[in-house]
């Protein structure tokens, strides 16, 4: 099997970065972030542990559990082992909407409930769309144990049900990243007592998390199943390949993913997610109405505006960006390019 090993490779297989993509990203908290925040009950937490490890965790509670602490401040759960001072990412998901807030930065060295903000944009919705996510629930599967490395019976019985999963990466120089990933269950597949194939289809443009495990292959993902108040963590050291042969396998109709991640498993752990349980994540009678949120398109419009990249490129995009025309492209590109 082919793994792509540097960057050149990579984009080869993937396409480079696209600047629009890029320019929805800002370097603090806006009225959009505090609005988005007050509604999530349930965040995708990547960290590093007291042991070096990447980790990956579910935090939350109630709507607003974290919330705007400074322009640049997070104020979130404290996580035990998490280490003070290292790179975390979080992706927030707000029950009902389609895309998810995306907060990177570092947990601060005096406070480790602080997440100091390097990054804040909102991610498209194809992940959670292709997923089903707030549309599917299913009955809660019946826990027959908790799991352990690796990949035993329950595990795989928990991944044969998910459709979605959120991986978390940290590059060469510290920057954190937490990316979903969602297609209908099933979507993935074991190879083998020790690894896993994960396919990475076409969404934001951005790429980071494949750039990331170019530089950094440790990684970890945190699986869900709606209905269930488990999730499934999986740490190990992930590869990116262009495999013909897997990616074929993962088609979804005449659409075949642009790249697969590779996850060789090293740690595997099923259990209960208090965050999940006392969030109520899949009740749909919590579910926001989308009328009460700003638009992805409105968002992605004022964040683009906001960003502060220079460059005559970047300035011509923030020049010609409107909200509602984003929204409408956006609303095309859901229904005719999903996958």
């Amino acid at each position: 099997m082919n793994f792509l090993s540097d960057v050149e490779s990579l984009e080869s297989a993937v396409g480079s970065r696209q600047l629009p993509a890029m320019l929805k990203s800002i370097d603090f908290l806006d009225h959009h972030c505090a609005t988005l925040l007050a509604r999530s009950p349930f965040a995708v937490l990547g960290y590093v542990d007291r042991d070096g490890r990447r980790r990956a965790a579910g935090i939350g509670g109630s709507a607003g559990f974290a919330s705007v602490a400074g322009r640049a401040r997070l104020a979130i759960p404290s996580v035990a082992d998490a280490t003070a001072g290292s790179p975390a990412s979080t992706m927030f998901l707000i029950p009902g909407w389609r895309e998810a807030l995306r907060i990177n930065g570092r947990l601060d060295a005096a406070d480790p409930a602080t997440l100091l903000v390097e990054e804040a944009f909102v991610h498209c919705g194809k992940a959670i769309l292709r997923s089903g996510l707030w549309s599917d629930v299913q009955p809660r599967l019946e826990p027959t144990g908790v799991g352990a490395s690796p990949l035993d019976p329950t595990s795989r019985a928990f991944l044969a049900a998910s459709p979605f999963v959120v991986m978390t990466s940290v590059d060469a120089a510290g920057a954190a990243d937490a990316s979903p990933k969602g297609d209908p269950p099933g979507f993935v597949h074991v190879l083998g007592d020790a690894a896993v194939a994960i396919p990475d289809r076409r969404g934001n443009r951005r790429t980071d998390t494949l750039h990331n495990i170019v530089e950094d292959p440790r990684a970890a993902f945190l699986a869900l199943v709606p209905g269930d108040d488990r999730a499934l963590e999986l740490r190990g050291v992930v590869r990116v390949t262009d495999d013909a042969a897997l990616r074929r396998s993962m088609a979804m109709g005449d659409k075949v993913p642009h790249a697969v991640l590779v996850l060789e498993v090293e740690s595997c752990a099923l259990a209960r997610c208090d965050a999940i349980a006392a969030s109520r994540l899949w009740d749909r009678a919590l579910q926001v109405p989308l009328d009460e949120l700003p638009t992805a398109g409105q968002i992605w419009t004022d964040h683009i505006r906001a960003n502060r990249s220079g460059g005559l490129a970047a300035a011509i995009i923030r020049a010609a960006a409107n909200g509602t025309l984003v929204q409408a492209g956006t609303e095309a590109e859901y229904k005719r390019k999903l996958y």
